[in-house]
């Protein structure tokens, strides 16, 4: 399978890119929309032993999960230049009744991205009550959050820029800088009572890591 592009919708989606399967150079495009209720859309995609592929998501209303492997790294040929651009959206439904559990957390939205040897990944929530878990490692990472009560958590390793930007109130982000060399981050949050740590597991002193609270 080479240079092949899919279409998916509706309120299940999963995609694997096993070793014996793997395709290289592909396009997914997937739009779920959901009225909310708990899981109402769910997409898992696993490209471990892919490369190049690209994903592009969008899924609308509450109750969504998402969790994707675009690298697991560690192979012996990379496996990189891939990319996903993941966009929820639960803007004007925000209410605690379409709620549920992942990640240890009670969210209305939630997706968690790992992407490495040099793949990249942008995820977007509009709303509130959404959280965002992204790991990367030599590639590039960005977390936008509109809206209240969002939670994103970025760890960026080596060789890579990561960025969290959170715009409205009492919003929580977690920035872990594990990156040595040629690593670069930035959290940024405008607006009122938002809070979250910078933690690295070695001294991310010398590295350009900067810090905005508006």
């Amino acid at each position: 399978m080479f240079g092949r592009s899919l279409i998916l919708g509706g309120g299940l989606a999963l995609l694997v890119c096993g070793a014996a399967i793997a395709g290289d150079n592909n396009t997914l495009y997937l739009v779920q929309t959901s009225d909310g209720g708990s899981l109402a859309n769910s997409f898992s995609s696993d490209q471990s032993n892919a490369h190049g592929n690209t994903i592009t998501a969008s899924q609308t209303g509450s109750g969504n999960f998402a969790h994707v492997t675009m690298c697991s790294g560690g192979l012996a040929v990379p496996c990189g230049g891939g990319s996903i651009e993941l966009t929820q959206n639960d803007a004007g439904q925000y209410n605690g009744g379409d709620q549920f559990t992942a990640g240890g957390q009670t969210v209305r939205n939630y997706v968690s991205i790992s992407a490495q040897d040099g793949s990249s990944a942008r995820v977007d929530q509009l709303g509130g009550g959404n959280s965002a878990t992204l790991d990367v490692l030599d590639g590039a990472g960005t977390i936008q959050q509109n809206g209240n009560d969002n939670t994103a958590a970025l760890t960026v390793e080596d060789g890579t820029i990561g960025t969290i930007t959170q715009n409205n109130n009492s919003n929580t982000a977690t920035l872990t800088v594990n990156g040595v060399s040629g690593a670069a981050a930035s959290l940024t949050q405008n607006g009122n009572d938002s809070l979250g740590p910078v933690v690295g597991s070695v001294p991310y002193a010398g590295l350009p890591v900067t810090i905005t609270r508006n």
